[in-house]
């Protein structure tokens, strides 16, 4: 769900004309450039929604809480929501 978001948010940035994270992959770019998609309201809202679930209540929360990374992983995806929120 999260590398989902993570590509809504390359539209979304790309449709404002907004540099992308520096994280996304070469491939991504490309295929946003070459297909000029746009992110419809309702898939940002879907991923911000599937950024909220992961965030409170998931197994891969739990992993990064007993990974002691749970504070950096809480502020990627913090801005992650930012991003999506342009």
């Amino acid at each position: 769900m999260v590398v989902a978001a993570e590509v809504v948010a390359a539209l979304v940035a790309a449709a404002s004309d907004e540099t992308s994270s520096p994280a996304t992959p070469r491939q991504i770019l490309d295929w946003i450039s070459n297909s000029k998609a746009g992110a419809p309201p309702d898939l940002v809202e879907a991923a911000l929604h599937a950024v909220d679930k992961v965030r409170t209540n998931s197994e891969l929360k739990d992993l990064w809480l007993e990974a002691e990374g749970l504070n950096e992983w809480s502020a990627a995806l913090r801005e992650l929501k930012e991003r999506l929120s342009c």
